[in-house]
């Protein structure tokens, strides 16, 4: 049985940038952004609990056409 599960997703909104970077903050625990570049920030979380870490990264980047926000998800094993 593998040790670890990692999936991906990405997504475009055209809510607004606010809107959208609470909603993953708050929705998912990942505090204040880790980074910022240009129109994106990166959120990241790690969370341990009884042998299994649980890692969520969303990068949101203002685009001319909307927000664009991809997702990595990645359960470990220990």
């Amino acid at each position: 049985m593998p040790r670890e599960f990692r999936w991906d997703d990405s997504y475009r909104t055209g809510d607004p940038f606010p809107k959208v970077y609470n909603w993953y903050s708050v929705g998912m625990d990942l505090g204040p952004e880790q980074r910022a570049n240009g129109g994106c920030i990166l959120m990241e979380g790690l969370k341990n609990r009884l042998g299994v870490d649980r890692y969520t990264g969303v990068l949101l980047c203002d685009t001319p056409r909307g927000r664009m926000i991809f997702v990595s998800r990645s359960v470990t094993f220990r």
